[in-house]
């Protein structure tokens, strides 16, 4: 007797073989028995077809599963560097390479997906050759530690397709070769620095009295007097300022956003992005929540490199360096011309 396929299965302690058939010619199904007599019956397609699978489609496609408030630790290394986050009460940190808190909602994202890494599927049930899957020299590797102090690491290798983003990846342990989407090796291929809130400044517009720019073509006061503003510019004197003008410069610290950072912490060298010697210095004063007066100074740097226009920046005393948008850096730098009234502009021309 021919058949296309033999399962042996445990019972009762009782090891048992069903041979499968071939297919009915009327209507779905396969013909089947146990064993080498007995009764002939029909199964599904859908049990044959499930057969019909190899080892590695059975394997979980969970590497690990965790809850974000189940894990205390997170050290991601990569070629570029390394950093570490820790969670306590709830509550995150970035801990190495420097002490910052991390954004809130970049934050949340990170933990859904470091909680609970998916396999796409699986190439290999081992990995005797690390390097053809390029885990020997690994692209990334992720480590979690659990609120039982248990450590799980994940282990990013090759690109297995270019155009997909997909990747090759196993657990430390050598265990199976799995490959991993896209959407989840974006999320882990990070820097500490893109956990950053981008959010630099927001300040009540309502609450600034002055800005003070210097630079080497401006050197400008403009100063609030009851509902207008005045400008002093040594060589232009004092007048009114453009209402206009002056309310796009105030809206910039409601919602003053970075591009990106570049540095943080005490290590920063200030000579790599131009802030030893700052090109523009935009100081302004306002009344604090208590009704103090208080002031911070914006330091602007060299152009960012490869983005036109976009400038390193820092707050002078503070510890992180961000990069500008060219749109803000224009409004930022505009010479006092800028602030003539408009009225003014319309008679002389």
């Amino acid at each position: 007797t021919h058949y296309s396929q033999a399962l042996d299965f445990l019972t009762k302690k009782t090891l048992k073989k069903m041979l499968v058939g071939k297919p009915l010619t009327d209507k779905p199904g396969f013909f089947a028995r146990l064993g080498t007599e007995g009764p002939v019956f029909v199964i599904n397609n859908e049990l044959v077809a499930s057969l019909q699978k190899d080892t590695l489609s059975y394997l979980p496609q969970d590497f690990w599963k965790l809850l974000p408030n189940e894990i205390t630790t997170v050290k991601i290394i990569r070629s570029a560097g390394e950093f570490s986050l820790q969670q306590a009460e709830a509550n995150w940190k970035i801990s190495a390479p420097f002490i910052a808190t991390p954004f809130a909602e970049k934050m949340e994202e990170l933990a859904k997906e470091i909680g609970a890494p998916k396999a796409d599927s699986f190439v290999s049930l081992d990995s005797k050759d690390d390097a053809k899957f390029g885990l020997d020299k690994p692209f990334l590797q992720l480590t979690v530690t659990d609120k039982d102090k248990k450590e799980k690491t994940l282990v990013l290798g090759k690109i297995v397709s270019e155009e997909a983003g997909t990747r090759y990846a196993r657990l430390k342990d050598k265990a199976p070769i799995a490959i991993v989407n896209p959407a989840f090796v974006k999320a882990v291929n990070i820097d500490a620095l893109d956990l950053l809130d981008p959010l630099v400044m927001k300040q009540d517009p309502s609450k600034i009295k002055s800005f003070k720019i210097e630079s080497l073509t401006n050197n400008i006061d403009i100063i609030r007097e009851g509902e207008t503003w005045k400008v002093t510019e040594p060589k232009a004197g004092a007048f009114n300022a453009e209402p206009d003008a002056v309310f796009s410069l105030q809206s910039l610290w409601f919602n003053l956003r970075a591009d990106g950072f570049s540095a943080y912490g005490p290590k920063a060298d200030a000579v790599t992005f131009g802030l030893d010697k700052p090109s523009s210095k935009i100081e302004f004063k306002l009344s604090n929540e208590m009704g103090k007066e208080e002031s911070k100074t914006l330091e602007i740097g060299t152009e960012v490199k490869g983005k036109s226009g976009s400038k390193y920046a820092r707050f002078k005393g503070e510890p992180a360096v961000f990069n500008l948008p060219a749109a803000t850096i224009l409004i930022l730098e505009r010479t006092y011309l800028a602030y003539v009234p408009r009225e003014i502009l319309k008679l002389k021309s």
